[in-house]
């Protein structure tokens, strides 16, 4: 069987396909995380890169969108933190970590020393209602910039956020 023919997701080159009983047990459909997964990296990153005018949804997504929406809640482009292990636990092994470089004395030597600032978390590590949050602000912000979800994408958009956002 090839890829092309899942009869769940026909995703094509994502699909790892294995069908047991006519299901695809490699793709959940009413998987919230999927669900959430879906409206933001297939329609949401998309529509809110091309209303900022930039062409690569990575960069965007890391060093515009959720940069904001951190800037927002905080005040800051970052979460704050002094020390790596004010980071909590959960984020320590994927957030993005800002540091600088600062100066200090050592045996009458000037050292070069990491200053650890903060660290922007990985969505991954999101939890549910904080990804809802995440993709409600997306949606303000997507309203902000003068950006839409293409009408193409509506009804699935529609679809999914009633799965997503109850």
């Amino acid at each position: 069987m090839y890829k092309h023919d899942c009869p769940e997701c026909n995703r094509k080159d994502n699909c790892n396909i294995n069908i047991k009983n006519g299901k695809c047990i490699n793709y959940i459909t009413n998987d919230i995380s999927n669900a959430q997964h879906r409206i933001y990296r297939s329609i949401m990153l998309p529509a809110l890169t091309e209303a900022l005018g930039e062409t690569n949804n990575q960069y965007a997504h890391n060093f515009i969108i959720k940069p904001e929406f951190i800037y927002r809640q905080t005040g800051h482009y970052y979460i704050k933190v002094d020390e790596f292990d004010h980071i909590p636990c959960k984020h320590q092994g994927s957030a993005r970590i800002i540091t600088e470089i600062g100066h200090t004395t050592k045996n009458n030597q000037a050292v070069e020393i990491i200053i650890i600032k903060g660290y922007v978390p990985s969505m991954a590590q999101y939890t549910k209602k904080e990804t809802i949050a995440f993709l409600k602000f997306c949606e303000i912000l997507l309203e902000e910039i003068g950006g839409a979800i293409p009408t193409a994408d509506n009804q699935e958009y529609s679809q999914l956020r009633t799965q997503v956002i109850r």
